[in-house]
């Protein structure tokens, strides 16, 4: 069933509605100057600046981010609007 699923909508489609829209959607502020995660939304406290976006990822994309965090790797994020 699953096999039928993947050759009649794609993948991607089926990999998409698996891990973004079934899953727990994660809000996270983004700065637009640094494209570091902020700790809260109304400035950045690395660059001191006011201009943020907000992104939705799943949460199980959070959760590797961290992963990575903690391995000393520096993820920045940018934004789609930019």
């Amino acid at each position: 069933m699953e096999r039928d699923a993947f050759l009649a909508q794609g993948s991607s489609a089926v990999l998409y509605d698996r891990l973004y829209l079934a899953s727990d959607t994660y809000e996270m502020y983004i700065c637009n100057k640094c494209y570091n995660p902020m700790n809260s939304f109304k400035y950045c406290s690395n660059c001191n600046t006011d201009s943020v976006s907000k992104i939705q990822l799943p949460f199980s994309c959070k959760l590797l981010l961290q992963e990575l965090q903690a391995m000393g790797i520096k993820i920045n994020y940018k934004p789609e609007n930019f």
